[in-house]
């Protein structure tokens, strides 16, 4: 009936399988004679109208689908970005925070349409009233009169909304103020969603973290402060949503998550550098033997190696000769059962930042990793509960849904 009468028809949660009966309709292949247009969907004909639509529509974060699919549709990526995601959370916040603020700028924002919509049929309406004339214009006086009332209205509404533009600026200036917790949010989210390459069980839906989001606006202390105000809810956000995807994780992937996260807002904040997170997670990936030979047996191959290549960093410039030149020092660190716990040898605990010290641990004693790894959120997060799974309790986990 869609196709005849020329509605639009919706297809919901597409996989990526889709029915060869509809094909004809994708590839618009007509039968019959004639201007008459039918096409076959499955054993029937079906009158063909010009403005019939077909809307697919699939829930797969990143769905592959046939280069012929791509041919006969066009197909169109909704999924939020970081950018835009920042701009939706910052009007919730504002929303929540300064109500009357928020309704004032949506409502500035309907006037300001209406205003041009107006404009726009004034313009029409002048261009069309001009092209209908016959002789001598200036004869003409309602013609006359026309022009002059809307050239009045014109001045009028552009008046307005240049005053209206003004305002908007200010509204948005204020509104400005809550932008962190709405960069903080949005980070967050893209944190939790692409946990989904390691386990495609991990799939959440934006609808599901926007309920962790409203409530920690609820639940963060209150206080007369904007600035304090805001640190309160980017600290309960932080947590409850490290709580809320902990409850569902298998609990070797829960320190990872925790990492994950911090490093996702340290990069956000300029604090990390990629070529030191890529360090840590994958040591020297290169084919080629170090520059260097091992100078001594008790060193890993793999760990020296990676000293091969941190050399090429400027903290580590001298590393290879510091070891070659001092070996019992370095021997005795290597060989403690937590060499993490005691000051590096020939001061290199002072001269290194956090991810670097991480660096020299990996590379001396990657077993003692996990236990690094955790002592580094501690110090970047300002708190230890980033490395303390939550309890399942199911009273709680209710309360977010």
């Amino acid at each position: 009936m869609a196709i005849t009468y020329g509605q639009p028809f919706l297809l919901e949660s597409v996989a990526e399988f889709i029915d060869p009966v509809i094909t004809p309709v994708l590839d618009r292949d007509f039968v019959g004679e004639g201007n008459k247009k039918v096409i076959k969907l499955g054993d029937k004909e079906v009158d063909w109208d010009d403005s019939f639509k077909l809307y697919l529509t699939s829930k797969l974060p990143n769905p592959h689908y046939t280069p012929e699919v791509f041919g006969r549709t066009s197909v169109i990526n909704y999924s939020v970005t970081e950018d835009g995601l920042q701009a939706q959370l910052l009007n919730v916040v504002v929303g929540f925070e300064t109500p009357e603020l928020e309704e004032q700028r949506i409502e500035l924002v309907r006037d300001m349409s209406d205003k041009k919509s107006v404009l726009k049929g004034l313009e029409d309406m002048l261009l069309r009233e001009l092209a209908n004339s016959t002789g001598n214009i200036l004869d003409n006086t309602d013609l006359i009169a026309t022009l002059e009332e809307a050239k009045s209205k014109s001045v009028s509404i552009a008046a307005a909304i240049e005053q209206a533009n003004d305002t908007a600026a200010q509204i948005e200036l204020t509104c400005s103020r809550y932008t962190p917790v709405a960069k903080r949010g949005s980070i967050l989210f893209f944190s939790m969603t692409t946990l989904s390459t390691i386990n495609t069980m991990y799939e959440y839906s934006l609808g599901s973290y926007m309920d962790v989001f409203v409530s920690s606006l609820r639940e963060a202390p209150m206080d007369s402060l904007v600035e304090t105000r805001l640190a309160n809810i980017i600290d309960t956000l932080t947590y409850n949503l490290y709580c809320y995807v902990c409850t569902s994780m298998f609990e070797t992937h829960k320190l990872m998550y925790s990492f994950h996260m911090t490093s996702k807002l340290l990069f956000s904040e300029g604090k990390l550098d990629r070529g030191h997170l890529d360090m840590f997670l994958k040591g020297n990936l290169s084919l080629d033997d170090p520059s260097v030979p091992k100078p001594f047996e008790w060193l890993p191959d793999a760990g020296w190696k990676d000293i091969d290549k941190l050399v090429e960093n400027e903290s580590f410039t001298n590393l290879a000769t510091d070891i070659k030149q001092n070996e019992q020092e370095w021997k005795d660190w290597y060989d403690l059962e937590t060499p993490e716990s005691v000051d590096f040898p020939m001061g290199y605990k002072e001269r290194l930042g956090a991810m670097e010290k991480m660096l020299l641990i990996r590379c001396f004693r990657p077993d003692r990793i996990t236990i690094v790894a955790q002592e580094y959120i501690i110090e970047m997060m300002g708190s230890d509960k980033y490395v303390q799974p939550p309890v399942l309790d199911y009273e709680w986990i209710y309360s977010k849904s």
